[in-house]
């Protein structure tokens, strides 16, 4: 059950390695709460499902971390320790990135005796904002014509919250712009 590490983008992989996963490629420690704190919530929600999941796929026993697999679920552990993988490296990676940007000497030195924890939390908005005030992506709109055609017909007008609803799935999945989006939405409004 190797572990293929060229699908992870990670900067100091032994490290991460040394600190979460054991010789037998599975994981000697998870996130710590302030360290999951550092995932959106969503994020948050997925690695602990996740977590569930991976451990239910061990043998019952009482030591610290699961360490006998039970062979039927070989298959469903390895997809599990992906997710945990993947999401440990991202929250790894932001508390690397807050002791960078925004840790002063006194607070690393600090840190090192007291923890991170609370660090993390102080500046985790901070990381966020700046994580937002990038650029975004610009999505290039799939013209989905037909299914606007489709949204005026008599029947469809009929039915204009249900009308309303496919139009914006139509804006949320990228096919039409904001534009499209408020100049289809006031026509079916008219």
């Amino acid at each position: 059950m190797e572990i293929n590490w060229k699908k992870y983008k990670i900067k100091h992989k032994e490290i991460f390695k040394d600190e979460f996963i054991d010789y037998l490629n599975f994981f000697k420690r998870f996130l710590e709460k302030y360290e999951l704190n550092l995932l959106l919530k969503s994020e948050q929600a997925e690695y602990l499902s996740a977590k569930k999941n991976y451990i239910n796929c061990f043998e019952k026993n009482n030591s610290a971390y699961p360490d006998t697999p039970i062979d039927s679920k070989i298959d469903q552990l390895i997809n599990y320790r992906h997710h945990l993988i993947k999401l440990t490296i991202k929250a790894y990676e932001f508390g690397d990135k807050i002791q960078e940007e925004f840790f002063t000497k006194e607070e690393k030195r600090e840190a090192n005796f007291s923890g991170v924890g609370k660090y993390y939390e102080k500046y985790r908005p901070l990381l966020y904002q700046k994580e937002i005030g990038k650029e975004p992506v610009k999505k290039t709109p799939a013209k989905n014509t037909s299914s606007l055609k489709n949204l005026f017909t008599k029947k469809n007008k009929n039915n204009l919250s249900g009308s309303i609803l496919r139009l914006k799935k139509l804006y949320n999945s990228g096919s039409l712009t904001k534009a499209e989006f408020e100049k289809a939405k006031n026509k079916l409004l008219k």
